[in-house]
């Protein structure tokens, strides 16, 4: 009687855990926005060639320079969303704005239309400069 109830302990703790650990895989699946710095955004686009930028600022803020091969889509644009619908969902994608808060909306923005490879650029394009 006592080996009975070790073992069905034992296949309980078995499957609680194993439960468990899918769980953390879904949460890891569904969380697909990744924050990198500069210096990963260098080692990022020399690793995958058909990476997208995408640029959020303003044309104001894209006049004082951006990063080369950049698209731009204005944040505050009312079709934003509607344009990036346009874009390759099957890419991967870093976004960046000045200094990283229009960013971190748009990359949530790009998850949900579908983006399984999403970097959100920590400091923005000021960041990006400065490391030039």
């Amino acid at each position: 009687m006592f080996y009975e109830k070790s073992i069905l302990c034992i296949l309980a703790m078995f499957f609680i855990m194993s439960g468990c650990s899918n769980n953390t895989q879904e949460a890891n699946e569904l969380n697909v926005v990744q924050k990198i710095s500069a210096q990963e955004l260098v080692e990022i686009q020399k690793a995958k060639p058909d990476l997208l930028i995408l640029d959020v600022r303003t044309s104001d803020e894209i006049s004082s320079g951006k990063i080369p091969s950049a698209i731009t889509e204005d944040f505050y644009n009312s079709s934003f969303e509607t344009n990036l619908q346009k874009l390759d969902n099957k890419r991967p994608i870093v976004v960046y704005c000045k200094s990283g808060g229009r960013s971190g909306k748009a990359a949530k923005i790009l998850e949900k239309l579908g983006f399984k490879e999403v970097y959100d650029l920590k400091g923005g394009y000021k960041s990006w400069a400065a490391n030039q």
